[in-house]
């Protein structure tokens, strides 16, 4: 017998849980929580649920309790507090995790005047609990227009992990990491005035840590990462490490700064470019004061630019190639480029000494190839043409181009391969100090012909005169 199923039925078994969430919004209670449905208008939260924090001159701390795991829908926090009080200060949202899995399958939205204690979720332990928001973070000015703050973290315990299926919109707030893994599926877009906006990627203490942090993308212009807090909150002896698993193209320009130099020890830091094949991340490092201390591409394509110049470049796979947010002509500053795999590229102007160039202070190195049948790769990017008329009018019918200057090298003819340009000859050498290029133009089928039969006339002219 077969069974006759409604197509309105199985219409219905796919309509996503967020088509019948409920708004449920917190009543106010200086202790609460996720479990007790009588802090909620008399309905537990659950995965169905909207959850709204909305109170207004708000002037007391709310601490939840969701210990043992929670998954709502969405998280709103529209809360302003009374600034007016003698301590208006550490009104904070604290929803302590413990060492659970708090789960939200839409957006957190983060649009409170929170200020200095902050909208937070708790660890119960350092390394422990895992906050996963499955939709957007967007962070925004509150609704007088002021500044909020969020932490991922306590100040105190770093959270295990932060996961984010999409995007991060920091408009107008406090953002602040503290925890060992953060990861972004989709783009950080940092777009706020850096008046009132700011990212912080480990605002609480940390020794001996490995961060970690990963986004799909990250935008901005002109905006400072900051890393540290309190004074009293030292980081020290950790590594932390950004790396883009960009699909897309996004574009940064900004700086590291600390939020308190007393803060932050000796720590490394390091950048990875680790995108799909169409991932493109441009990254201009304008700091002076430090930067990463290691820069390594795996795959996709880092566009960098460092004003200090102190990193180390590891080239894997992927392509390099030197370029500002706002051009792609630039002079790439290195301590050293340790070349295993992967492509360099350099965009070619008319003028040869304002091409791309690689500079850097010691070695270009090359290492064993780590992968099977592994190539390293030069571009060089301009219309074929126009390189054909740069060179008519050297005057000298060849152009050359210095592209990466070094202290010393390992690098010998050979070891490199240059993507073919139509109807150019190219021709390089690694000297005491640079590699260089030189350009010319492949002679026309006519030109050939002509030299041939020239030849041709010597010879036959020869063989007369021997008989």
């Amino acid at each position: 017998m077969n069974s006759k199923i409604p197509l309105i039925l199985l219409g219905a078994a796919t309509i996503s849980a967020s088509s019948f969430a409920e708004t449920l919004t917190y009543d106010g209670s200086a202790k609460g929580s996720f479990y007790d449905g009588s802090y909620w208008g008399g309905t537990v939260p659950s995965e169905t649920s909207d959850i709204v924090f909305d109170e207004k001159a708000k002037a007391t701390a709310y601490e939840l309790d969701a210990k043992n795991g929670v998954t709502v829908n969405s998280i709103t926090d529209n809360s302003i507090t009374d600034r007016t009080l003698d301590n208006p200060w550490g009104k904070y949202i604290k929803i302590n995790i413990g060492e659970s899995t708090f789960t939200i399958l839409e957006d957190l939205t983060l649009a409170s005047n929170h200020n200095f204690v902050p909208f937070t979720f708790e660890s119960g332990a350092n390394g422990a609990g895992d906050v996963v928001i499955k939709g957007n973070i967007i962070s925004k000015l509150a609704s007088d227009g002021s500044t909020g703050e969020s932490l991922f973290g306590n100040g105190n315990n770093l959270l295990k992990s932060v996961t984010v299926g999409g995007n991060i919109e920091l408009q107008g707030s406090k953002f602040r990491f503290h925890a060992l893994n953060v990861s972004v599926n989709g783009v950080l877009n940092f777009t706020g005035d850096s008046s009132n906006t700011q990212l912080n990627l480990c605002y609480g203490p940390a020794s001996g840590q490995s961060i970690s942090l990963s986004f799909g993308g990250l935008n901005g212009t002109n905006k400072e990462i900051k890393v540290g807090g309190l004074a009293s909150a030292i980081i020290e002896n950790s590594s932390f490490t950004m790396t883009f698993t960009n699909s897309g193209t996004s574009k940064f320009n900004g700086k590291f700064s600390y939020e308190s130099a007393n803060s932050v020890g000796v720590n490394t830091y390091n950048l990875v470019m680790n995108g799909t094949s169409t991932g493109v991340q441009y990254y201009e490092d304008t700091g002076t004061t430090f930067s990463f201390d290691n820069v390594t591409v795996k795959s996709g394509k880092l566009n960098f630019y460092s004003e200090i110049g102190k990193s180390v470049i590891s080239l894997e796979g992927g392509t390099l190639s030197p370029a500002t947010v706002t051009g792609e002509i630039a002079i790439l500053k290195a301590e050293a480029i340790n070349w295993d795999n992967g492509k360099i590229s350099f965009d070619l102007v008319e003028d040869n000494s304002a091409s791309d160039k690689i500079v850097l202070e010691y070695a270009l190195s090359k290492t064993s190839f780590s992968v099977s049948g592994g190539t390293r790769e030069i571009e060089l990017i301009a219309d074929p043409y126009d390189i054909a008329a740069w060179i008519d009018a050297s005057g000298e019918d060849k152009i050359t181009y210095t592209l990466i200057e070094y202290g010393s090298t390992d690098f010998k003819k050979g070891d490199i391969v240059f993507s073919q340009i139509d109807g150019i000859n190219i021709d390089y050498d690694f000297g005491d100090t640079a590699l260089t290029v030189t350009l010319s133009k492949v002679p026309e089928p006519a030109t050939i012909a002509a030299i041939l039969g020239a030849c041709a006339l010597a010879m036959a002219a020869f063989r007369r005169r021997r008989k």
